[in-house]
């Protein structure tokens, strides 16, 4: 699978604040990586979904694979370490004309798709630092196109 994409810094700006608040349901420290809180992103031609359950409940792709299948929305299962509930936070992007200027998606899924798993603490990390290189690029401007 393979998945490219080109953010303007609007969109990344929009993209990382969409994702902060989001990613702050999550514990901050975690006994291990097996069992750290992970949200799912499920990624097509047409929408960017996030899925995600803050406290100590974490959701698994394993366990979402055939919600997706399924429906066009993530249904609730997960698995839980200590049957504690957590809130449970779904977002959905629009991805051509919308959270994305170009997007290229190669997979070998049902209608070119992906889903994965990923740790919104690292990706929000990671749009900062996207976010902190286009400001330099741009001359400071505060996130304004290029």
């Amino acid at each position: 699978m393979k998945f490219k994409a080109k953010l303007t810094p609007h969109q990344t700006n929009l993209l990382h604040n969409l994702i902060l608040p989001i990613s702050r349901l999550h514990p901050s420290s975690t006994s291990s990586s097996t069992s750290s809180p992970t949200s799912i992103l499920y990624l097509d031609d047409d929408k960017l979904v996030l899925s995600t359950r803050g406290g100590s409940s974490y959701t698994t792709a394993a366990n979402s694979k055939n919600a997706f299948a399924s429906s066009s929305h993530y249904t609730s299962n997960t698995q839980s370490n200590n049957d504690a509930e957590g809130i449970f936070c779904f977002a959905e992007l629009v991805t051509k004309q919308g959270i994305f200027k170009e997007l290229v998606i190669e997979s070998l899924e049902q209608d070119n798709a992906i889903l994965m798993e990923v740790n919104l603490v690292q990706l929000r990390t990671a749009l900062r630092g996207v976010l902190n290189a286009q400001t330099k690029h741009s001359g400071g401007g505060g996130g304004g196109s290029n």
